[in-house]
Protein backbone atom coordinates (compact mmCIF):
# COMPACT_ATOMS: atom_id res chain seq x y z
CA UNK A 1 0.00 0.00 0.00
CA UNK A 2 2.84 2.39 0.81
CA UNK A 3 4.45 1.83 -2.59
CA UNK A 4 1.17 2.66 -4.33
CA UNK A 5 0.78 5.86 -2.30
CA UNK A 6 4.33 6.94 -3.03
CA UNK A 7 3.97 6.14 -6.73
CA UNK A 8 0.68 7.99 -7.16
CA UNK A 9 2.00 10.97 -5.22
CA UNK A 10 5.12 11.09 -7.39
CA UNK A 11 3.09 10.95 -10.62
CA UNK A 12 0.60 13.60 -9.52
CA UNK A 13 3.33 15.87 -8.15
CA UNK A 14 5.28 15.69 -11.40
CA UNK A 15 2.11 16.43 -13.36
CA UNK A 16 1.36 19.46 -11.16
CA UNK A 17 4.94 20.72 -11.48
CA UNK A 18 4.94 20.39 -15.28
CA UNK A 19 1.56 22.12 -15.57
CA UNK A 20 2.75 24.78 -13.14
CA UNK A 21 5.83 25.50 -15.24
CA UNK A 22 3.71 25.92 -18.36
CA UNK A 23 1.23 28.19 -16.61
CA UNK A 24 3.96 30.36 -15.09
CA UNK A 25 5.49 30.77 -18.55
CA UNK A 26 2.13 31.83 -20.01
CA UNK A 27 1.38 28.59 -21.86
CA UNK A 28 -1.74 26.41 -21.51
CA UNK A 29 -3.78 29.38 -20.28
CA UNK A 30 -6.77 27.69 -21.90
CA UNK A 31 -6.92 25.45 -18.82
CA UNK A 32 -8.05 28.39 -16.71
CA UNK A 33 -11.82 28.57 -16.33
CA UNK A 34 -13.46 31.25 -18.46
CA UNK A 35 -10.44 31.83 -20.72
CA UNK A 36 -12.23 30.82 -23.90
CA UNK A 37 -15.01 33.33 -23.28
CA UNK A 38 -12.58 36.27 -23.17
CA UNK A 39 -12.15 38.59 -26.12
CA UNK A 40 -8.90 38.46 -28.08
CA UNK A 41 -7.63 41.68 -26.52
CA UNK A 42 -8.39 40.38 -23.01
CA UNK A 43 -6.55 37.15 -23.78
CA UNK A 44 -3.42 39.15 -24.61
CA UNK A 45 -3.59 41.30 -21.48
CA UNK A 46 -1.22 41.02 -18.55
CA UNK A 47 -4.01 40.17 -16.14
CA UNK A 48 -4.55 36.77 -17.76
CA UNK A 49 -0.82 36.04 -17.57
CA UNK A 50 -0.84 37.05 -13.90
CA UNK A 51 -3.69 34.64 -13.22
CA UNK A 52 -1.75 31.91 -15.03
CA UNK A 53 1.33 32.67 -12.95
CA UNK A 54 -0.70 32.53 -9.73
CA UNK A 55 -2.27 29.21 -10.79
CA UNK A 56 1.17 27.80 -11.61
CA UNK A 57 2.58 28.83 -8.24
CA UNK A 58 -0.46 27.28 -6.57
CA UNK A 59 0.28 23.99 -8.38
CA UNK A 60 3.90 24.14 -7.14
CA UNK A 61 2.68 24.57 -3.56
CA UNK A 62 0.21 21.70 -3.88
CA UNK A 63 2.91 19.42 -5.32
CA UNK A 64 5.26 20.34 -2.48
CA UNK A 65 2.60 19.70 0.16
CA UNK A 66 1.75 16.33 -1.38
CA UNK A 67 5.37 15.18 -1.39
CA UNK A 68 6.07 16.58 2.07
CA UNK A 69 3.03 14.88 3.58
CA UNK A 70 3.93 11.48 2.13
CA UNK A 71 7.56 11.79 3.25
CA UNK A 72 6.56 12.82 6.77
CA UNK A 73 4.01 10.02 7.09
CA UNK A 74 6.56 7.47 5.84
CA UNK A 75 9.21 8.68 8.27
CA UNK A 76 6.87 9.21 11.22
CA UNK A 77 3.77 6.98 10.96
CA UNK A 78 2.41 8.32 14.25
CA UNK A 79 2.28 11.82 12.74
CA UNK A 80 -0.46 10.93 10.24
CA UNK A 81 -3.16 12.88 12.08
CA UNK A 82 -0.90 15.91 12.51
CA UNK A 83 -0.08 15.88 8.78
CA UNK A 84 -3.78 15.78 7.88
CA UNK A 85 -4.49 18.69 10.23
CA UNK A 86 -1.65 20.76 8.74
CA UNK A 87 -2.84 20.02 5.19
CA UNK A 88 -6.40 21.00 6.11
CA UNK A 89 -5.22 24.24 7.71
CA UNK A 90 -3.04 25.07 4.72
CA UNK A 91 -6.05 24.58 2.43
CA UNK A 92 -8.08 26.95 4.60
CA UNK A 93 -5.32 29.56 4.47
CA UNK A 94 -5.07 29.17 0.70
CA UNK A 95 -8.81 29.55 0.20
CA UNK A 96 -8.83 32.61 2.46
CA UNK A 97 -5.99 34.17 0.47
CA UNK A 98 -7.83 33.61 -2.79
CA UNK A 99 -10.97 35.30 -1.47
CA UNK A 100 -8.93 38.18 -0.06
CA UNK A 101 -7.26 38.75 -3.45
CA UNK A 102 -10.66 39.22 -5.11
CA UNK A 103 -11.37 42.33 -3.01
Amino acid sequence: MAALTIGLTAILSLLFIVLGVFLVRGKFLELIAGYKKLSEEDKKSDSVRKIGKAAGIFLFVVAFLMVASVVIVQLFPAARTAVLVVLFLSMLVGITCVFMMKR
